[in-house]
């Protein structure tokens, strides 16, 4: 098990390190050729391509090892028992433009409002957290206790509440997995509320994440499939270049795929029944809490190659501050 494969791709930088050391080796062999044929003369090109061939044996070694340290190999698993003392939820709420649309009523943002109300009102005894995206992400309210601060903000979103354009979805994940207390040893949960993101996202970065604060994502994907006009703040709808109303349609495939990415549950704003499948996901998480249970966890073996790769430095070292006049 890996856990930045991405790291991998440094080893394509073998390349120019190998052609640089070939062509340092075959600069100062033909130097060395010119040396008369003495048997001393003789002996230093021994030395020289015996000492050559070991600093660069070492060198590429400890690059190697270097790029598997940093890749963070994963081969044994560790069981650790937890109990979780309570439960925190932070509702991520994607509020760029394409949210005006009215294809759900009265409007995608303002569904998704009446919703974690709902969910808010039958769980009051939690810890809640409210984080806002669009281009950029924000936390507009830490965990808290207090509904009332909850309800206040929700009913004051609107897509000009950041500035930042478009819809940067990765953005607003990371930043909920963030709004989390570090050391808290509570049940952590996310709702994402989108309709799908514009940029590039990387799921495979979101997952560990996830993994890693041991968080559960439940992607909720906002929106119909036919799609719906988009609004400017004044009320008048957003034309294209030929004039035509913009129309949106969420990204059902992405919020799926990133649902199943990170072992979460996915779900439809649209459903008629979506107040009591999410309030079914709660309950299910909330009687686990007080509960012993394990966990189990990939320890990251850097360590390991970290050492070899010093160890091939040592010896590099060694071999390079190594006298010729001591050997010949």
């Amino acid at each position: 098990m890996v856990k930045n494969p991405q790291v991998f791709w440094a080893l394509f930088g073998l390349v120019p390190l190998i052609g640089i050391l070939l062509f340092n080796y075959y600069r100062t062999s033909r130097i060395l050729k010119k040396i008369n044929r003495s048997a001393k003369g003789e002996r230093i090109k021994d030395i020289y391509f015996i000492k050559k061939f070991l600093l660069s044996l070492f060198l590429i070694f400890a690059y190697v090892l270097l790029i598997f340290a940093l890749a963070g190999f994963m081969w044994t698993k560790d069981i650790k028992a937890e109990n979780s003392r309570g439960l925190d939820i932070v509702f991520v709420v994607d509020i760029s433009n394409s949210m005006s649309s009215d294809d759900i009523l009265p409007s995608r943002l303002d569904r998704v409002s009446d919703t974690i109300k709902s969910l808010v009102s039958s769980w009051k005894n939690l810890r809640y957290s409210v984080v806002v995206f669009r281009g950029s992400a924000e936390v507009v309210v830490p965990l808290t206790e207090n509904v009332e601060t909850v309800y206040y903000v929700l009913d004051s979103l609107y897509p000009d509440l950041l500035a930042s354009p478009g819809t940067d979805l990765e953005s607003g994940i990371l930043e909920g997995f963030s709004a989390f207390s570090d050391h808290s040893d509570t049940m952590k949960m996310v709702f994402l509320f989108t309709d799908g993101g514009e940029q590039s996202i990387d799921i495979g970065k979101i997952s560990q994440e996830a993994e890693n604060l041991r968080i559960l994502l439940n992607v909720v994907a906002v929106g119909s499939a036919d799609g719906g006009k988009i609004y400017s703040p004044d009320g008048k709808e957003l034309l294209d270049s030929r004039g035509a109303p913009v129309v949106s349609r969420p990204n059902f495939g992405l919020l799926e795929n990133i649902a199943t990415s990170v072992s979460g549950n996915y779900f439809v704003l649209s459903d008629n029944l979506i107040i009591s499948k999410l309030l079914k996901v709660l309950n299910e998480e909330n009687q686990k809490i007080g509960k012993d249970s394990t966990r189990v966890e990939y320890p990251d073996k850097y360590r390991i190659f970290a050492f070899a790769a010093w160890i091939m430095l040592c010896l590099y070292l060694l071999v390079k501050g190594t006298k010729w006049k001591k050997i010949i």
